[in-house]
């Protein structure tokens, strides 16, 4: 299955060691519709140490069920996408 990726909006805090904590993403889908995912919850990360970009594999409750997706921070240009995930197996 072919997973979709967009541009995104994330809100993110930083912690004093530089880690990077995501509160909440806006994005447009296939559809041109403007999703908001005010409440996310981070169930795994990369590592740190990847020189290329942050992966997050989160979650949500959408339409009264658990939904994954994954968050990329693309390091050197400075930009986030939101890729759907099917379970946390697809993450890997």
């Amino acid at each position: 299955m072919e997973n979709d990726s967009f541009k995104t909006q994330v809100s993110a805090v930083f912690d004093m060691n530089g880690q990077i904590h995501p509160r909440w993403c806006r994005f447009k889908n296939v559809l041109g519709e403007v999703i908001t995912v005010e409440s996310l919850t981070v169930e795994r990360e990369n590592s740190v140490d990847d020189p290329i970009h942050r992966a997050f594999l989160c979650s949500t409750y959408m339409y009264n069920r658990k939904r994954y997706f994954c968050l990329c921070y693309h390091i050197s240009f400075h930009t986030w996408t939101v890729e759907q995930r099917i379970s946390i197996e697809e993450y890997n």
